[in-house]
């Protein structure tokens, strides 16, 4: 119950780069494996799966992870992604 409480706020409350970036730290913390200050997220998302849990678009989720990439916050491949330091994830 918590947890659909939680989902359904986050996708009243918050833009789609929040919510983006909240399902990352969420799985991170959840299935991530600590190495140092980053965390790796292995997985078997696609993009399409993180629009679909997030209630954004695909192109959004390319967007955001593409910025997220650009500003060294995270390094992602085909089945992991690489959070660089998940405090100062934004």
């Amino acid at each position: 119950m918590k947890y659909t409480e939680d989902r359904l706020e986050s996708l009243a409350l918050n833009d789609a780069r929040e919510r983006i970036i909240q399902f990352l730290r969420i799985n991170a913390q959840s299935f991530g494996q600590t190495i140092g200050f980053e965390v790796l997220l292995k997985h078997d998302f696609t993009q399409q799966d993180i629009a679909n849990f997030t209630g954004t678009s695909r192109q959004t989720v390319t967007t955001v992870m593409n910025d997220l990439k650009k500003h060294n916050q995270i390094y992602f491949k085909r089945k992991s992604i690489l959070i660089r330091d998940l405090k100062a994830l934004c």
